[in-house]
């Protein structure tokens, strides 16, 4: 499984931006940034998915985007200040392109379509913050619980997903009783099956309904800006 992003401009980047490329392995749990961390590398997953989560100063956390396949992680970083705006975790391990953010600046100034093609996705990644915030604020847990599983599928590309309810909880938001409560909900609609660290979507279709409307308009942008 490739980078989409990473494909996309492949054919118009430099060979020398090509061939600085590092491919690392990013394990379960690895933290890649902390909050305020000065960031040195831009990643672009393969088959990984990263978590970018807001920290409050109690220790409390809830996701701002999750990135995977698709997209890159430390973009708005690397074109601003450098600094990280939240935690970044590996959710899900698998191996990731990362390149030094000085030559990751340098491709973007040279070429115009690796520039047009940053500039939407991050377009996008405001997007998907903006309607997150929303979601988290007015939206149920249950329903954001659904969006969540939902998005986890579209940057695995599976439908076992290795998600703890901690994990969940963290992301959500919320108590780690509540996800557990929600998830043996959903088991007994037969929406999903549960294992030891393991979410299986079992009825997708019924899932979607069961989700807030945030999930198909985070699928809508990008399909718009990013399109095949």
């Amino acid at each position: 499984m490739k980078n989409r992003l990473l494909e996309r401009i492949g054919s118009n980047a430099p060979e020398e931006f090509l061939n600085s490329l590092e491919l690392v392995d990013l394990p379960l749990g690895r933290i890649l940034y902390e909050a305020e961390d000065k960031i040195r590398f831009v990643y672009f997953p393969h088959n990984a998915v990263v978590s970018l989560l807001a920290v409050l100063s109690d220790g409390s956390t809830a996701e701002m985007e999750t990135i995977g396949r698709e997209g890159v992680l430390g973009v708005v970083e690397a074109l601003g200040d450098r600094v990280s705006q939240g935690r970044c975790i590996v959710q899900f391990p698998g191996s990731a392109s990362r390149v030094k953010i000085e030559q990751f600046r340098q491709v973007v100034g040279a070429s115009a379509s690796v520039r047009q093609a940053m500039l939407c996705y991050m377009q996008f990644l405001f997007m998907q913050i903006l309607q997150v915030g929303v979601c988290n604020a007015v939206h149920s847990a249950e329903a954001r619980f659904c969006r969540t599983l939902l998005i986890m599928r579209d940057r695995m590309n599976r439908d076992d997903l290795p998600l703890t309810h901690e994990f969940l909880a963290g992301m959500l938001g919320v108590h780690r009783p509540a996800v557990s409560i929600i998830a043996h909900r959903m088991q007994d609609e037969g929406l999903i099956k549960q294992g030891r660290g393991l979410i299986t979507i079992t009825d997708s279709t019924h899932l979607e309904d069961k989700a807030c409307e945030c999930y198909k308009s985070i699928r809508r942008s990008y399909d718009r800006l990013l399109p095949p």
